[in-house]
């Protein structure tokens, strides 16, 4: 994560390399999403793969944040607004 950008500027392979690995994790979240959705173990709205997608975008930005900071707060607060979009039975 720490060098991603970096990189994808400077190799296309490695760039595209970054991208499927960071699709597939996407993908598996979206799925987890899903099953626990059918399961009625999680509500959400809209669709499992955006959802996804802004979770990731969500987890990076909060991690690189916690990096510049020295701070679990971005982490914190990322994890407290996941809280708010995504729900539990117990929530």
């Amino acid at each position: 994560m720490k060098l991603s950008a970096e990189v994808c500027d400077l190799s296309e392979d490695m760039r595209s390399t970054m991208d499927k690995g960071a699709q597939e994790i996407m993908a598996l979240l979206a799925r987890a999403l899903e099953d626990g959705r059918n399961s009625h173990c999680l509500h959400f709205t809209g669709q499992p793969l955006p959802q996804a997608q802004v979770l990731y975008a969500l987890w990076l930005g909060a991690n690189l944040q916690a990096k510049i900071s020295r701070s679990a707060a971005p982490l914190e607060n990322a994890l407290a607004h996941v809280k708010t979009i995504i729900a539990t039975p117990e929530q």
